[in-house]
This record gives structure tokens, C-alpha cells and sequence, in this order.
């Protein structure tokens, strides 16, 4: 498990090696006397002086995400074999770069987010094999600089068991049907395109969790499988099918292959 954040000092050393660099420099560069006067900082002082400013001035350096458990709350029960989704929101200045939970202080789920990404809705998955009563860390991370420990505590009742306090926020697991595709958008802010790349237009953002049924396929030059998809508004696109931001079920693999 990588240890969360209290005081994480990754970043300090090299740092600190990158000022006294730039201090050094700056000696050199910018200090040089003739006569009674003292000449001006010559161009690489200047630019050694701004990238000092940067470093000192950047508060993403040691800004820790922020996070939260949306769902399921403390205390709720779930059942042996049940799928449970754990809902999250994490924030950052600059952007978050995952989101990773641990189930008593075993790595069960990490998500790796798009870039850019300064809020963060996630659905995180669990499945619990055993009864018990199990706590769930979820942490953010910016690079390598994590966010303080959010936690819920749950109740795993036996398999078929009826829960008298069950989960809040699960989302319904249709049966897909022989040849057929079906998705659900595991992050938030998930763009729908015109056509199956980057390069297309942006037509919107799915919702977190929202259900879509896939109709074809293709791949972009970065060999990257698009598919196309229809809402629940009868709106359709295209979606990048990578498995941590998207839940395929069903015979994907056979979609069609349709043009661009």
C-alpha cells in the first residue's frame, strides 16, 4: 500500500537542490562588479531568477487534494458477492492524478484520471468475499502528494442476506444480453465526441454513472478503441473505451467496426 499523505516531503530535496542551483548561479551570473559600480543581471540571471520565483511561488508543490466519501455511509450493509460502488469527490487546484482505496489497509481500487482534471467524481469497486466489518480508506493524490484519509465502515452480511440498513448510491447492473454492449461511466466529466478521437468535437460530458448502450467500435491513431454510444436522452457519440474512467459489459469485442 502506498502510505498516504500526513507530511509528505517527496518534493523537498529536489527542490532544494533545484534552488541552491539557481542560487549559485545567480551568483555567478549576476554579481559581477566593474569598477566603483555593479553591472546588471545579465539574461540567464534574469531567467534563473524567474525560475527560482516559480519554484518558491508554486502552491501546487505541497497542496494536498481534498476528498470525501459520497456514498455509501457509515454503518450501511452490504452482501457477500454484491458489487459495491463507492461514489468520491476529490479537488485540486491543478488537477488530480488518481484515486486510490484500500479495504482494511489492502489496495482493492485505483483510478488514474484524465488531465486537467480539478475536480473529480469517481466510482470506485469493491466486491467482499467474506462477512465482516471492513473499513475503507480512499485517498487523492497530486503526483505524489496525497490527500488527508477519508473513511467509511461498512457491515458484510452472508450471501442473500436482507440488509436492514443496505447501501445508499448503488447503481443497478442490467443483464446484457447475447450481442449486445452495454457501459457505464465510472468518472465524472467524461467527454462525448463527434468521432472517435481527440481531435473531434466535444459534444458535452457524460454523467457519473450514466448507463450507455454501444452500437460500434473504432480506433484512433494512438491505437486507442473508441465506441459508439447512445444515451439514455437518445443523444449519440463517441467515448474512449478505457476501462478505469468506463464499465463495459457484454460482447464488446464484436461490435462492428464503424467509420469515423
Amino acid at each position: 500500500m502506498v502510505a498516504p499523505r500526513r507530511k509528505n516531503n517527496l518534493w523537498v530535496m529536489p527542490t532544494l537542490v533545484l534552488i541552491g542551483l539557481l542560487l549559485a548561479s545567480l551568483g555567478c551570473l549576476s554579481l559581477q562588479r566593474k569598477g566603483e559600480g555593479e553591472e546588471k543581471p545579465t539574461a540567464a540571471a534574469e531567467s534563473a531568477q524567474q525560475t527560482l520565483n516559480a519554484v518558491a511561488n508554486d502552491p501546487s508543490n505541497n497542496t494536498p487534494p481534498t476528498i470525501q466519501v459520497i456514498q455509501p455511509q457509515n454503518g450501511q450493509q452490504v452482501t457477500v458477492g454484491q458489487a459495491v460502488d463507492v461514489i468520491v469527490h476529490a479537488e485540486h487546484p491543478v488537477t488530480v492524478s488518481r484515486i486510490q482505496m484500500s479495504v482494511n489497509g489492502r489496495i482493492s481500487s485505483s483510478k488514474s484520471l484524465p488531465a486537467n482534471s480539478t475536480v473529480a467524481d469517481v466510482v470506485l469497486g469493491w466486491l467482499p468475499d467474506r462477512t465482516g466489518t471492513y473499513t475503507l480508506e480512499v485517498v487523492a493524490y497530486y503526483r505524489n502528494v496525497a490527500s488527508q484519509i477519508a473513511t467509511v465502515s461498512l457491515e458484510v452480511l452472508e450471501e442473500g442476506a436482507i440488509a436492514n440498513n443496505p447501501a445508499s448510491g448503488q447503481a443497478e447492473q442490467p443483464t446484457p444480453q447475447v450481442g449486445t454492449c452495454n457501459a457505464r461511466v465510472m468518472i465524472g466529466n467524461l467527454n462525448i465526441r463527434s468521432g472517435p478521437g481527440e481531435n473531434f468535437d466535444k459534444l458535452g460530458s457524460f454523467n457519473l454513472n450514466e448507463p450507455l448502450s454501444a452500437s460500434g467500435r473504432n480506433v484512433d491513431s494512438q491505437n486507442r478503441t473508441w465506441l459508439k454510444v447512445r444515451r439514455p436522452n437518445g443523444q449519440e457519440g463517441w467515448v474512449v473505451s478505457n476501462p478505469q474512467w468506463l464499465e463495459t459489459q457484454g460482447d464488446c469485442n464484436s461490435l462492428p467496426i464503424v467509420p469515423a
